[in-house]
Protein backbone atom coordinates (compact mmCIF):
# COMPACT_ATOMS: atom_id res chain seq x y z
CA UNK A 1 0.00 0.00 0.00
CA UNK A 2 2.93 2.44 0.85
CA UNK A 3 4.65 1.51 -2.09
CA UNK A 4 1.64 1.78 -4.37
CA UNK A 5 1.12 5.58 -2.54
CA UNK A 6 4.57 6.24 -3.54
CA UNK A 7 4.80 5.53 -6.55
CA UNK A 8 1.69 7.35 -7.27
CA UNK A 9 3.24 10.53 -5.44
CA UNK A 10 6.58 10.33 -7.74
CA UNK A 11 4.64 10.23 -10.60
CA UNK A 12 3.03 13.10 -9.91
CA UNK A 13 5.82 14.97 -9.03
CA UNK A 14 7.99 14.52 -11.64
CA UNK A 15 5.18 14.71 -14.36
CA UNK A 16 6.34 17.53 -15.96
CA UNK A 17 10.08 15.61 -16.67
CA UNK A 18 8.49 12.76 -18.77
CA UNK A 19 8.55 13.06 -22.29
CA UNK A 20 5.35 15.37 -23.49
CA UNK A 21 4.66 16.13 -19.66
CA UNK A 22 4.56 20.13 -20.93
CA UNK A 23 2.13 19.68 -23.67
CA UNK A 24 -1.19 19.97 -23.56
CA UNK A 25 -3.62 17.38 -25.05
CA UNK A 26 -5.96 19.28 -27.07
CA UNK A 27 -8.64 17.41 -28.96
CA UNK A 28 -10.05 19.53 -32.56
CA UNK A 29 -13.89 20.13 -32.16
CA UNK A 30 -15.37 18.91 -35.19
CA UNK A 31 -13.69 15.34 -36.35
CA UNK A 32 -13.37 15.04 -40.26
CA UNK A 33 -13.79 11.21 -40.88
CA UNK A 34 -16.47 11.58 -38.31
CA UNK A 35 -19.74 9.33 -38.85
CA UNK A 36 -21.90 11.71 -37.07
CA UNK A 37 -24.74 13.98 -39.18
CA UNK A 38 -24.38 17.44 -39.23
CA UNK A 39 -27.24 19.32 -38.19
CA UNK A 40 -27.94 22.90 -38.06
CA UNK A 41 -31.55 22.43 -36.27
CA UNK A 42 -30.59 24.59 -33.78
CA UNK A 43 -29.59 27.50 -36.74
CA UNK A 44 -33.02 27.00 -38.36
CA UNK A 45 -35.14 27.72 -35.62
CA UNK A 46 -33.08 30.40 -34.31
CA UNK A 47 -33.79 32.09 -37.87
CA UNK A 48 -37.50 31.20 -37.97
CA UNK A 49 -37.87 32.74 -34.29
CA UNK A 50 -35.85 36.22 -36.04
CA UNK A 51 -38.00 36.09 -38.56
CA UNK A 52 -41.12 35.85 -36.39
CA UNK A 53 -39.92 38.86 -34.47
CA UNK A 54 -39.37 40.98 -37.02
CA UNK A 55 -42.62 40.24 -38.29
CA UNK A 56 -44.19 40.65 -35.30
CA UNK A 57 -42.00 43.99 -34.95
CA UNK A 58 -43.67 45.22 -38.32
CA UNK A 59 -46.98 44.57 -37.64
CA UNK A 60 -46.87 46.18 -34.18
CA UNK A 61 -45.15 49.26 -36.34
CA UNK A 62 -47.88 49.28 -38.48
CA UNK A 63 -50.88 48.88 -35.83
CA UNK A 64 -49.20 51.82 -34.23
CA UNK A 65 -49.16 54.00 -37.46
CA UNK A 66 -52.66 52.92 -37.89
CA UNK A 67 -53.83 54.29 -34.66
CA UNK A 68 -51.87 57.78 -34.83
CA UNK A 69 -53.86 58.47 -38.18
CA UNK A 70 -57.15 57.76 -36.37
CA UNK A 71 -55.99 59.54 -33.40
CA UNK A 72 -54.81 62.16 -35.26
CA UNK A 73 -57.98 62.33 -37.71
CA UNK A 74 -60.35 62.54 -34.31
CA UNK A 75 -58.22 65.77 -33.22
CA UNK A 76 -59.22 67.16 -36.89
CA UNK A 77 -62.52 66.62 -36.43
CA UNK A 78 -62.22 68.48 -32.75
CA UNK A 79 -60.78 71.08 -34.31
CA UNK A 80 -63.18 71.53 -37.02
CA UNK A 81 -65.95 71.14 -34.85
CA UNK A 82 -64.30 74.06 -32.50
CA UNK A 83 -63.67 76.20 -35.49
CA UNK A 84 -67.55 75.52 -36.04
CA UNK A 85 -68.70 76.79 -33.22
CA UNK A 86 -66.46 79.94 -32.19
CA UNK A 87 -66.48 80.97 -36.62
CA UNK A 88 -62.50 81.83 -36.10
CA UNK A 89 -60.63 80.35 -39.56
CA UNK A 90 -57.55 80.98 -37.72
CA UNK A 91 -57.66 78.38 -34.87
CA UNK A 92 -54.18 76.30 -34.99
CA UNK A 93 -52.84 73.08 -33.25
Amino acid sequence: DIEKQEKFEEKYNFRFEEPGGTEIVSHPREIEDSVRRKSDKRKRKREQRKLKKENEKLQKKEELKRLKNIKKQEIMEKMEEIQKITQNKKVSL
